[in-house]
């Protein structure tokens, strides 16, 4: 049996399993943006050794994952033109807040690379992001 790699050899996935698909990621990029809010980089230089051990150190996993996603919905994201619809705005709303709240956060010692990619959607996705 032959499994090539061209196109004809991949499963092609419906419109439900890609909501899905996407919606598991979000709610991923909430948590991880939560748990990020809650155990800030900064407490591995705090004076206790309680919130040292708190603190969440190797956070890049999480971070490359979700910034993946993002940068694949950036089309999405720069479709907004002022006229966006309440599903657009709730869609910005849903990429951004999550890694907005953890980027604030987590300034200091933060992700170069999830502050770069969130500023850049911020500066460039138009009005409604």
């Amino acid at each position: 049996e032959d499994h090539g790699d061209d196109d004809t050899s991949v499963a092609q996935h419906s419109d439900s399993q890609h909501t899905f698909s996407d919606f598991v990621q979000l709610a991923a990029g909430k948590v991880t943006s939560d748990l990020r809010t809650l155990f800030p980089k900064e407490y591995a230089d705090a004076a206790s050794p309680i919130l040292r051990s708190f603190a969440l150190k190797e956070d890049g996993r999480l971070i490359g994952a979700y910034v993946r996603f993002l940068d694949s919905k950036e089309h999405l994201l720069r479709d907004n033109d002022g006229a966006a619809s309440s599903a657009e705005r709730k869609l910005a709303q849903s990429l951004l807040y999550p890694m907005g709240r953890a980027v604030a956060t987590n300034w200091t010692n933060g992700n170069r690379r999830e502050a770069g990619m969130f500023l850049r959607h911020i500066g460039a996705s138009g009005p409604t992001a």
